[in-house]
Order: C-alpha cells, then sequence, then structure tokens
C-alpha cells in the first residue's frame, strides 16, 4: 500500500523494509543521503532536497519528480523509464551509464550534467538549460531537444565527444562552443542549429537534415 513520506526518518524505516516504491515523498530533507540500488518505481517526489543524495544503481522508473533539488547527486548505473522530471535542478548531477528511456525532462536545470555513457532511448527535453551537459561516450536514440527562440536556454558548450546520436531532433539548438570530437550523427534534423566555434574533429553527419543550420568548416558529411 502506498503512502506519503514527509521525513528523513519514515524514509530510513521504507528503506529498511524494501518498501520504497509507489510512495509519495514530499517536503523534506534527504540531501547526503544514501538510497543506492533502491527500487522507487512508481514513486512520486515533490519539493524534496536531494542534493548529494547517493541514488547509484537505483530503479526510478514510472516517477515524477516535481521541484526536487538534485544538484551534484550520484545516480550512476539507474534505470528511468517512463519517468517526468519538472521544475528541478539536475545542475552537476552524475548520470553516467543511466539508462533512460521514454522520460520527459520540463523546465529543468540540466547544467553540466553528467551523462557519460549513458544510452538515451526516446527522451524529450523541453525548456531546459543544458549549458556544458556531458553526454561523452552516450547513445542517443529518438531523442528531442525543444528551445523556443526566445529562451536563454542552451546547449552552448556541451560536450559530446564520441556520442552517437540516432534519429536525434537538435533543430534550432544552440551548440556554440560544443565539443563533437568523434561523435556521429545519423539521420538527426539539425536544421537552424547553431554549431560557430565548435570542435567537429572527426564528427560525422549521415544523412542529417542540416537546412539553415551555422556549420563550421571541416565538418565531415555524408
Amino acid at each position: 500500500m502506498s503512502e506519503t513520506v514527509e521525513s528523513r526518518e519514515h524514509l530510513r524505516n521504507l528503506q529498511r523494509d524494501h518498501a520504497l516504491q509507489g510512495n509519495t515523498y514530499r517536503d523534506f530533507d534527504i540531501g547526503g543521503m544514501s538510497v543506492a540500488s533502491m527500487d522507487f518505481v512508481g514513486s512520486t517526489f515533490e519539493r524534496v532536497n536531494a542534493v548529494e543524495t547517493d541514488l547509484k544503481a537505483a530503479d526510478l522508473s514510472r516517477s515524477t519528480f516535481k521541484q526536487v533539488d538534485l544538484r551534484r547527486a550520484h545516480v550512476t548505473d539507474t534505470l528511468v523509464h517512463r519517468s517526468l522530471f519538472s521544475d528541478s535542478d539536475l545542475t552537476e548531477t552524475d548520470l553516467t551509464r543511466a539508462h533512460i528511456e521514454d522520460t520527459e525532462f520540463v523546465r529543468v536545470a540540466l547544467m553540466n550534467i553528467g551523462l557519460l555513457g549513458a544510452k538515451l532511448v526516446s527522451t524529450n527535453f523541453n525548456e531546459s538549460n543544458l549549458h556544458r551537459a556531458r553526454f561523452t561516450g552516450a547513445v542517443l536514440i529518438k531523442c528531442a531537444f525543444s528551445f523556443s527562440p526566445t529562451s536563454p536556454f542552451s546547449m552552448m558548450k556541451a560536450q559530446l565527444q564520441n556520442a552517437t546520436l540516432v534519429e536525434c531532433d537538435l533543430s534550432g539548438a544552440n551548440l556554440i562552443g560544443a565539443d563533437l570530437a568523434g561523435a556521429t550523427f545519423i539521420k538527426c534534423n539539425l536544421r537552424g542549429a547553431q554549431m560557430a566555434r565548435v570542435n567537429v574533429d572527426r564528427t560525422r553527419l549521415i544523412a542529417c537534415n542540416t537546412v539553415a543550420a551555422d556549420l563550421p568548416e571541416g565538418l565531415a558529411r555524408r
């Protein structure tokens, strides 16, 4: 039976009983706490302070995060499937090797987020700030990045070294100063993308839409 959890002590009791899934966690502080390898499937987090929390190898599938502070949290090797993050802060959060699928990020701060070696499938980023986001070695399949022309949010200085992007929508994305060394883009939509001062050493574009994109010189295309 699901519960509403509003204290750290209550969470610890549920952790001890392996009964964390499906609950609503609301208005309390778990900053720095370790809940690694725990099952939070179907949970809702609202206004929770989870700064530097250890969530390594946790299952966060079918979960909702609203106004959650996950700055510098350790979320490596996690499974995130059919989840929603909205109006939250994941600045410098480490999601290395995470598997993220059918998930929505809406109005989320993702500056300097670590997605090294992660796999992202059918995941959408809407009105979210990906400045200096780190996708090194990641695989992105059918992901979409939505930016308003008047929005201050961008992917400036994002790191996509040796990443593989397949059928991703980056139309209108601000990638100024990004590092795309060794990255491969396959059937991606780069229409109107801003790519000034981008490192494109060994970068490949294969069957991509680059209409009105500000492509730098030396970018290999097929």
